[in-house]
């Protein structure tokens, strides 16, 4: 998994959508037509545009529903009082305006999670 970082303060959604999809942020932004804040049901629409497999829908990180082994998308509240996208890829965080994180994530809390399995290489 390669970072992609997000060229706006609001396009951490679709720049999580280009790494997994190994296009470019700007491509992806293009294609969606959506250069604003993604909101949870355009990243799920972002997501089906380009045929990436995903659970049903967003689980409240708890004790219950602790974070997913393999690889999802992170609805974070940050340190600084915005609501983040950010990308858990077996165990590491790829966070598309702050880097990559190996064990815990410094910039926030994750309060909730939507499974993806990312495209094989040559799909889409």
């Amino acid at each position: 998994m390669e970072l992609v970082n997000q060229p706006t303060a609001i396009t951490c959604g679709q720049s999580c959508i280009a790494m997994l999809t190994a296009k470019t942020v700007e491509q992806v932004i293009a294609e969606l037509n959506w250069d604003k804040g993604m909101p949870p049901d355009k990243l799920l629409e972002g997501l089906d545009h380009y045929g990436i497999r995903r659970g049903e829908g967003f689980v409240r990180i708890s004790r219950r529903n602790p974070l997913p082994d393999g690889v999802a998308i992170l609805h974070v509240e940050t340190n600084y009082n915005f609501s983040h996208w950010v990308l858990l890829y077996h165990g590491k965080y790829y966070d598309p305006k702050f880097g990559i994180f190996a064990k815990e994530y410094p910039h926030g809390k994750a309060v909730a999670y939507l499974q993806v399995w990312p495209l094989e290489d040559g799909e889409g």
